[in-house]
């Protein structure tokens, strides 16, 4: 047994319940638009921390304020180290003084009010300027963060011969010891599917772990083709044959992927190991059932955990620069995670507790370092959409894009996978995604016009209608996200309905990158068709809706596949909008002719305007063409017929007519009104 097992950050701990967190280091929404995600760095603190609430992928609070800023583009670039050092300093040291205390991860624990913890952001500061940090420093670090192997009573070879499972049978992390079954038959790697009833001195817990772990390595480096994780020194015997697995109490956590360091090449990769939860018997786990089904909690966890293990295998461990997966956001490595596990066990449908922020708004960004987990439902339609012949093709790709060129930005290799896999741009991908999800819950159709499990997800609701005197919406929206339209029937509008868009450019990017996509409803509501609207690289299109009237409405969703928040003009032509004009007045209507008193005649885009006798005789008559001729005189959107108290009009009732006409409808209206002239 090797005294201590030295460790380093972890790429996630996976939280269950949706509420706020205590701790500063329960932020679990990483922001990475900072080009770093696998970072030699200490978030392993986490599996150390007190975490007091439980939650998926909630901003999270902490005592002071993170060296990290939100609007940088290039954290820690230029950070001194001299700095970082300061002020986590007292943590890491508190934290080694705590093991020193004695007990079984007696370090957990780190309490004190001058004691700054590091926020999960700081630790991708740490990452940029790791190489920049004293090696005293990094001893404390490596200090603060070992495990001791002899905490675990025992271990367990899977069938396959691929994992080497930690665990214990006493104590805090103990798992259940109930022995009924036995996987696998000794001396055949190709047994890993077999069950035999009868208990074989390994709990079943155990068995469990490594038949899902197996499973997971079949499914995702057999089958799929992803390269293998890199294994670390066993804690016993320092040998590199099999994956290490240690099986620990979490508190709320389904499991964590811890990062070691870089692998024995010169090129990417780096080595880690998995650490999954212990026991589900808590209450938090209740709300999903896992607290009666503890099984179903340990395969999909060993899958996910599985797969960031790989992903640490394929990101770069240039050590000159700084360690990354860069261009892949924290939202697509995550999604892709629990994508993985719903492949391998579909009946199971944990990814569903992540989707309500999705449903609850559609708007919400995808793919980036926000609502993390709820990106598995898009990479859940890049693999059951973009090409039945390779469904893991898209995603395989992109991590394959970034493994064999780092230098690919994540906009990049989106847009060159999709072209590859999915046959268009990653603007019209985005946005079929957006329109397609309107089929789920009650809206889903088989075969599947979403994705499967559509009928067990929410509905998004539908915006309400446009204002009838809307002909022109602008709205803005965030990269990777959509905006959405809805526009009706009214009498005044014509049979045909043209609809225009035009989106702002993203200067950073050439080719396409907007789409747009119309849901016609058709007078049965049920009856709704996507029709997608063809749009350029300048980012403007156009429909027409022929037999408009005779629908029930239209939705338009906008997607922005660029980078920053871009701003879209939807227009409506051919629709009159009336009602948005001023409306048509005549005022006052009694006037006096001895004090000089005026008419007034008020309205937009006025024509023409008629002064007449009750018996239709003309008196005075105003139009463009004759305004020099007539004694009515217009100021803006004023017409106005001042009395002459000398001329030789004689009191009475008169009746003055108007009309104007509406430029987008081309629609003519009038209005008649009587006046008085008194002497």
């Amino acid at each position: 047994m090797v005294g201590l097992w030295t460790l380093a950050p972890a790429i996630e701990v996976r939280i269950l319940t949706p509420q706020p967190f205590h701790s500063l280091f329960a932020m679990l929404k990483i922001d990475l638009q900072y080009r770093g995600l696998l970072v030699f760095a200490v978030l392993s603190l986490i599996f150390c921390i007190d975490i007091h609430a439980k939650t998926l992928d909630t901003d999270g609070g902490a005592p002071g304020q993170s060296l990290f800023r939100a609007d940088s583009h290039d954290a820690g670039s230029s950070f001194p180290a001299v700095e970082f050092e300061r002020r986590f300093r007292p943590y890491f040291e508190q934290r080694v003084n705590n093991k020193r205390g004695g007990g079984r991860r007696s370090g957990n624990a780190v309490r004190g009010t001058n004691i700054v913890r590091p926020t999960n952001a700081d630790m991708f500061v740490m990452a940029r300027i790791w190489n920049q940090l004293t090696p005293g420093f990094l001893e404390l670090y490596k200090a603060a963060t070992a495990i001791d192997p002899s905490e675990y009573d025992t271990f367990h070879i899977s069938p396959m011969g691929k994992f080497k499972i930690f665990y214990s049978i006493s104590g805090t992390d103990s798992v259940n010891l109930t022995d009924t079954i036995g996987i696998g038959i000794s001396g055949d790697p190709m047994s890993w599917r077999v069950r035999t009833f009868g208990g074989n001195g390994v709990p079943d817990y155990i068995d469990e772990a490594a038949f899902a772990l197996d499973s997971a390595w079949s499914m995702i480096v057999d089958r799929f083709g992803f390269v293998q994780p890199i294994n670390i020194p066993s804690p016993d015997d320092g040998s590199t044959e099999y994956y290490s697995v240690l099986i620990a109490r979490g508190s709320g956590e389904y499991g964590v992927t811890w990062l070691y360091g870089p692998g024995p090449g010169p090129g990417p990769g780096f080595s880690s190991y998995i650490q999954i939860n212990s026991d589900w018997s808590g209450s938090e786990w209740a709300q999903l059932g896992y607290n009666q089904r503890p099984i179903d909690a340990l395969w999909i966890t060993a899958v996910h955990e599985f797969f960031h293990s790989v992903q640490f295998a394929m990101a770069w461990n240039d050590l000159t620069s700084h360690l990354s997966l860069n261009y892949l956001t924290y939202g697509w490595l995550e999604g892709s995670a629990v994508l993985m596990e719903d492949i391998a066990f579909p009946e199971i449908n944990d990814y569903l507790q992540y989707l309500d922020r999705y449903f609850n708004n559609p708007r919400t960004p995808l793919l980036n370092n926000n609502n993390i987990y709820l990106n598995s439902i898009i990479l859940k339609y890049l693999y059951e959409k973009t090409n039945l012949s390779d469904n893991i093709g898209f995603v395989r790709a992109v991590h394959f894009n970034h493994y064999n060129d780092r230098a690919i930005t994540f906009r990049r290799n989106l847009e060159i996978t999709s072209q590859t896999y999915a046959g268009k741009s990653w603007a019209e991908t985005l946005n079929a995604f957006h329109a397609e999800s309107y089929f789920t819950g009650n809206r889903s159709r088989r075969p599947w016009a979403f994705v499967s499990d559509a009928e067990l997800m929410r509905r998004w609701t539908i915006p309400a209608p446009i204002h009838r005197d809307s002909v022109s919406i602008t709205r803005n929206v965030n990269p990777n996200s959509a905006e959405f339209l809805r526009y009706i029937p009214l009498d005044d509008h014509p049979d045909t309905l043209e609809i225009i868009i035009n989106g702002t450019r993203d200067p950073s990017l050439t080719g396409q990158t907007w789409a747009a996509s119309l849901l016609v409803m058709e007078g049965d509501s049920d009856s709704v068709g996507i029709v997608r609207i063809p749009m350029n690289q300048s980012g403007v299109g156009s429909i027409k809706i022929a037999d408009w009237k005779s629908k029930a409405g239209c939705l338009i969703i906008v997607s922005n596949a660029g980078t920053i928040t871009r701003s879209v003009t939807v227009r409506f032509d051919g629709v009159s909008t009336f009602d948005s004009i001023s409306p048509m007045r005549i005022f006052p209507n009694v006037a006096r002719k001895s004090r000089g008193e005026a008419i007034r005649i008020h309205g937009d885009n006025i024509t023409e305007v008629r002064i007449t006798t009750q018996d239709g005789k003309l008196l005075d008559y105003y139009s463009e063409s004759s305004a020099a001729r007539s004694m009515l005189q217009k100021n803006g959107n004023t017409i106005e017929w001042r009395l002459d108290p000398n001329s030789r009009l004689a009191p009475g009732v008169y009746i003055v007519s108007l009309s104007s006409r509406n430029p987008l409808s081309n629609r003519r209206d009038t209005h008649r009104r009587k006046i008085m002239i008194l002497p």
